[in-house]
């Protein structure tokens, strides 16, 4: 059986910020991100 293997990346840019963001204002913006589809 062949598993669908999808890669998932961040850019510096949100790993940068993140740095300065507190962990509730992590959290929205990666819900938003896991809301967005491929073909968009």
């Amino acid at each position: 059986m062949e598993q669908d293997r999808q890669l998932v990346v961040k850019s510096n840019h949100i790993i940068e910020a993140s740095y300065r963001m507190s962990v509730a204002e992590q959290r929205v913006i990666l819900s938003a991100i896991t809301q967005v589809r491929r073909d968009q």
